[in-house]
């Protein structure tokens, strides 16, 4: 007996033109493909101030209820999730959600664009992790006698 796979063509024809967009506005697009971790949404957008996660389904179908359990724990935890079927929703929700982002972080930073952004985390151009070196203190081991 023969096993009818399913086939992606239909998921990866929303999926595709979205994260085309994305990268046409300088956004990443992460897969989520998390080791031991099923029912995540499918791509993570990293955009400014908080990510973007959306879930893209073939058309007229729902996530599973383990899909729909880990979005609910996303939202709880205060990220944003979507659920898409149909190219065009998912590109104008794309649009809606960087048009948010990008007014947080402009009420937050000002003028300042996401790169100009100074944090304390970023090191100098003369730190030695740009000289290629360790910061790590190597401690010489005693040597057998």
């Amino acid at each position: 007996m023969a096993v009818k796979r399913r086939s992606l063509t239909e998921k990866t024809a929303v999926e595709d033109p979205t994260v085309a967009h994305a990268k046409k506005h300088g956004i990443k697009a992460v897969k989520m493909n998390l080791i031991g971790r099923r029912s995540w949404p499918d791509r993570m957008f990293c955009m400014p101030m908080r990510p973007w996660f959306v879930e893209f389904k073939r058309l007229n179908l729902k996530p599973t209820p383990l899909q729909e359990f880990t979005h609910n724990e996303l939202r709880a935890l205060g990220w944003d999730v979507e659920v898409h079927d149909d190219k065009d929703s998912a590109i104008a929700a794309f649009d809606r959600a960087l048009a948010v982002r990008r007014a947080e972080f402009a009420a937050v930073y000002g003028n300042k664009k996401p790169g100009q952004v100074e944090s304390a985390q970023v090191p100098e151009e003369g730190d030695a992790v740009y000289r290629g070196q360790s910061r790590r203190r190597v401690v010489p081991r005693p040597r057998p006698r």
